[in-house]
């Protein structure tokens, strides 16, 4: 069953972006599209995906499920505090997941419109997100989700740290034809 997240008006932040072209999964050798959802504690989108865990956990095992499922819908504030590390500034007080898929998404913009360039999409901007919840049982027992499709909701701050070419330059004047000239490397 597919849910779409698109209930916080501002989207979903979201990093480790690969939806314009698949790279291959260091896990599995397979080359894929992804991104990893961040998403905020107590947030409509966090509150719809707990709710879809519960629903498959309840249709795959009923009233028995098994002890220590594994649920790749994490809380980033725990799992730093339980590894030893400080949590990332983008990353309190949130959830995250990482979402992939083998065929590429389907990527729309504002609009509703399929993407023009969604090689501009950076990790940082701000997506409504469809996503596909499942049970696994190996190699333990869990649910995790697959990625649908995506919206490009706005930008928002890059998480590389990575600026812009666009930020970085501005525009250089016109040389005249004496100044190239007069430069050695020209000429």
């Amino acid at each position: 069953m597919s849910i779409v997240l698109n209930k916080d008006p501002g989207g979903i932040r979201c990093g480790y972006l690969v939806v314009d072209q698949p790279k291959k999964n260091n896990l599995n050798g397979e080359m894929e599209y992804s991104l990893q959802m961040i998403v905020p504690k107590g947030s409509v989108s966090a509150k719809i995906i707990q709710a879809e865990i519960q629903r498959v956990i309840a249709e795959k095992w009923g009233n028995n499920p098994p002890p220590h499922l594994k649920l790749t819908f994490r809380d980033a504030d725990a799992e730093a505090e339980a590894k030893g590390k400080k949590v990332d500034e983008h990353m309190k007080n949130s959830h995250f997941m990482n979402v992939s898929t083998k065929e590429r998404p389907g990527i729309v913009g504002p609009d509703g419109l399929p993407a023009a360039n969604a090689a501009e999409y950076r990790s940082g901007d701000y997506f409504h997100i469809s996503i596909g919840c499942f049970p696994f049982v190996l190699p333990e027992p869990g649910v995790s989700f697959g990625l649908n499709n995506v919206q490009f909701v706005r930008k928002g701050e890059t998480l590389t740290g990575r600026k812009r070419a666009e930020d970085e330059f501005d525009s250089l004047p016109e040389l005249t034809p004496a100044e190239q000239a007069s430069d050695p490397l020209l000429s």
